[in-house]
């Protein structure tokens, strides 16, 4: 997951220097209206529009948009190209072939996780959950809780069951 990897795959580690052990994973690719790449990672990760994000010891782009706070914590990184994104998972031979629309999640379900520390799978416990997170105490609502394994490094990982996204 921290070796140089082109196209860059889901679940792999992603940091502002090059060739270090990372700080967030890599949550998907994604496509905007006019046809520009990103790679789609946590908010939290990196505050400053601009920095500059490394995948292994390759550049692959910048903090481009950033949504941070009340129902969102995500940012994307725009890439030079489209040959950089893929819909496959890091390790696997699977790809994800359709997306779990917002808000149809139910409680229960199947999630599992592709970040920094590998692979794991859980429950949906919560939908509504609320509160102030992080080193600014800033608000969130609408949190999603899970039982899948995560430590610090897995922020922003592909979320994800069978070969469908999830977030």
């Amino acid at each position: 997951r921290y070796t140089t990897q082109s196209p860059i795959l889901n679940g792999l580690v992603i940091d502002s220097s090059a060739g270090t052990l990372g700080n967030c994973s890599v949550g998907f690719s994604a496509i905007d209206s006019s046809s520009n790449p990103y790679i789609v990672t946590a908010g939290h990760c990196w505050s400053s529009l601009g920095t500059g994000i490394y995948q292994g010891s390759n550049y692959i782009g910048h903090v481009s948009k950033r949504h941070y706070g009340n129902n969102a914590d995500a940012e994307a990184i725009a890439v030079s190209s489209n040959t950089l994104l893929s819909n496959k998972l890091y390790g696997t031979t699977t790809l994800l072939t359709s997306v779990q629309v917002a808000g149809n999640d139910v409680l229960g379900e199947r999630v599992c996780k592709s970040g920094m520390h590998g692979d794991s799978c859980g429950t949906l416990l919560g939908k509504n959950n609320s509160g102030y997170w992080g080193a600014n105490d800033t608000w969130f609502d609408n949190l999603r809780v899970s039982n899948y394994e995560s430590s610090s490094g897995d922020s922003g990982a592909t979320i994800y069951d069978g070969k469908t996204l999830k977030g």
